[in-house]
């Protein structure tokens, strides 16, 4: 009856893991921890802890017999060679106090391949608490956990999420009519600038109304206020761009208004009227910043022919007397606002420098001017422009 009971206790008991080491230790004991990346720790049979690293570990052999690879991969064909010269190395271990936990133990089997051994102390649906041998407590998430095996035989298996259904699909919108296309006055889709115009045309036009006020003098000491007084003014221009932003165009700068006094009283005793006029025609070049927006700022420069002269206005017209000459240099500026593609207005301001030439008064022949001078203008008003 001894014998049988013996032979009992010794079928019942345990069977112990084995640890091999690189260097040909055997470690005998119960795997409580195991994992790929942290290692093994094994319950030697006095109740203490030891931990390898996984590069340390050849092979693990557990109860029933059968080796399995090292957690670092698979076992080397044998052990490896020493290094001539060269200490064994021994693996890494730590050691802990008397377990906590005694008897059977359950274990928790992870997605990764490891594997945690100890006590379940509590279980729910986001994960395990378990309690090791030396007396610290892990929590294991549930999408960390393969199965738990518990020390009574029983084995519970992680639920997967059931999937949820995918969205109800919308059903499309009706059809409706079909798309026609932009309307004929839009520009193209491509040139068209975000927040404002794009330019429809490669050319431009302007027409402007303002006013024009004189300096200094005509020439061979004759002033220009004995000549010409403020003028109403008209102003033309046209051209083509070379780019969105740079253009080149003709002008037509045109003033209409009173004589000088000199001759508006010469004009009064003889029972007539008279008034004065200017025109400046040239080549200007334009350089507009914000070409594509809906405000646009721009300066030109030009130059150009210049003619004034004085005419009776009733009776018989007659040219009491003209300047020729040229029109040196021409500053102007503005800006335009630019409602639509098509259509803008805005404001523009300019001076120039006229040198004249040639006078001819009446009764008299055309003679050249030996002592020129300089007549400055200045002029500014409104302006209109279509494809600005």
């Amino acid at each position: 009856m001894l014998a049988i009971l013996l032979a009992a206790a010794l079928a019942a008991a345990p069977a112990q893991d084995t640890v091999i080491i690189k260097d040909g230790t055997r470690v005998t004991g119960t795997i409580v921890e195991e994992s790929p990346t942290t290692g093994v720790t094994i319950q030697l049979e006095d109740g203490t802890l030891r931990r390898f690293d996984p590069d340390a570990i050849t092979r693990i052999e557990r109860g029933s017999g059968a080796p399995q690879a090292s957690p670092a991969g698979p076992p080397p064909a044998g052990p490896p060679p020493a290094q001539p010269g060269a200490a064994p190395t021994a693996p890494q271990e730590s050691r802990g106090a008397a377990p906590v936990v005694q008897g059977p133990l359950d274990t928790v089997f992870l997605v990764t391949g490891g594997r945690v051994r100890g006590r379940v102390i509590e279980e729910v649906s986001e994960g395990v608490t378990i309690l090791v041998p030396d007396g610290t407590t892990r929590r294991i998430p549930a999408e960390q956990i393969a199965r738990i095996a518990y020390a009574d035989g029983t084995v519970r298996v992680r639920r997967e999420p059931s999937p949820r259904p995918p969205p109800a699909r919308r059903p499309p919108p009706p059809a409706g009519p079909p798309y026609a296309g932009p309307p004929p006055y839009a520009p193209p889709a491509q040139a068209r600038a975000q927040g404002g115009f794009a330019p429809i045309l490669p050319v431009y036009a302007s027409f402007g109304l303002g006013g024009i006020g004189f300096g200094g003098d005509m020439g061979d000491g004759v002033s220009t206020g004995d000549v010409l007084e403020g003028q109403l003014d008209l102003w033309f221009e046209g051209g083509a761009r070379i780019t969105p932003a740079i253009g080149l165009g003709l002008y037509l700068d045109v003033g209409v208004g009173d004589a000088g006094n000199p001759y508006r009283s010469a004009c009064s005793a003889a029972g007539l009227d008279c008034m004065s006029s200017t025109v400046k025609f040239g080549v200007l070049l334009r350089h507009t910043w914000g070409a594509n927006s809906p405000v646009g700022k721009w300066l030109a420069v030009g130059t150009g022919f210049a003619a004034a002269n004085v005419t009776t206005s009733n009776g018989d017209s007659r040219e009491l007397v003209s300047y020729t000459g040229h029109e040196m240099l021409r500053l102007m500026g503005g800006v335009d606002l630019r409602s639509n593609p098509v259509f803008g207005v805005g404001l523009y301001g300019g001076v120039s420098w006229t040198t004249y030439s040639r006078v001819e008064e009446e009764g008299l022949p055309r003679r050249s001017i030996s002592d020129r001078g300089f007549q400055p203008l200045f002029e500014g008003g409104v302006r209109f422009t279509l494809f600005p």
